[in-house]
């Protein structure tokens, strides 16, 4: 199995699935409490359907958050 850099891995994505990770990536950045977001499925395989496929993710927020009442 060939491992990609992460550049050329997202090189290597059609320009539909490059412009739903920019804003993806955009949006996470804008709130400090996420620490990590994972795209995977056909996403992230390249298999997506336009119309047809979801988009499957996990974040992982500070654990902190859970304690402040603010947010």
């Amino acid at each position: 199995m060939q491992v990609l850099s992460e550049e050329n891995w997202y090189a290597q994505r059609p320009e539909p699935i490059r412009t739903c990770l920019s804003f993806i990536k955009q949006e996470v950045a804008k709130h400090p409490h996420v620490t990590h977001c994972s795209v995977s499925g056909s996403l992230a395989t390249n298999d997506y359907k336009q119309g047809w496929s979801d988009v499957d993710s996990v974040v992982v927020l500070k654990s902190t958050i859970l304690n402040d009442t603010k947010s």
